[in-house]
């Protein structure tokens, strides 16, 4: 024991004596560490940025669409009963156990969402399973948070397309779309 604390001695004398070369080293090091430190938690966020707005945009990492041929070389994207069936029980006799399993009605930009005289025309409409899909909601960045109980005649809007027609929580917005046999159907919804 008398050795060692001899020793341990000796190494703080030597690091008292030469401090000075010691404190560039440190210094370089504790830069280094910063530098390292600072990209990884920037890879890190890029990353959750990315992993999750894909989230929000697909619902999964897996993702089946489908498309029903229509007269005249159009099609529909749609997945009947019977080929859900078949691709749940593919994922489920392949191993890959999912976490979550969200069913979503996608439209194309065919939709039109009419508020106060105004309208315009969606990029994307997205029905949602607000139950199924509360891991990403809670994942994502709103302007004013949603209200807890969405339900089945509420909607949320991208803050530019509220702002552009001047919608706010709790106003009732008109949707409308074509249905799939090409007929046009419209439905009032909540803000929410």
């Amino acid at each position: 024991m008398e050795s060692f604390l001899a020793i341990f001695r000796l190494g703080l004398k030597y690091l008292y004596r030469y401090r000075r070369r010691y404190a560039f080293l440190m210094a370089v090091l504790i830069f280094g560490f910063a530098i390292v430190t600072f990209i990884t938690s920037t890879k890190d966020g890029m990353y959750d940025s990315a992993y999750y707005s894909a989230q929000s945009h697909y619902a999964g990492d897996i993702v089946a669409v489908g498309y029903e041929a229509l007269s005249g070389g159009e099609y529909l994207h749609r997945l009947g009963s019977h080929e859900i069936s078949a691709i749940l029980n593919a994922a489920r006799l392949s191993g890959i156990n999912p976490q979550h399993t969200v069913l979503r009605t996608l439209f194309g930009s065919e939709s039109v969402v009419h508020f106060n005289g105004n309208a315009i025309r969606l990029r994307y409409l997205v029905g949602s399973d607000w139950e199924s899909e509360a891991h990403i909601f809670g994942k994502m960045n709103f302007d004013e948070g949603p209200e807890p109980d969405i339900g089945e005649e509420g909607i949320i809007l991208s803050v530019p397309i509220a702002r552009q027609m001047g919608a706010q929580m709790g106003d009732m917005v008109i949707i409308e779309l074509e249905t799939r046999f090409v007929q046009k159907n419209t439905g009032t919804f909540t803000v929410k």
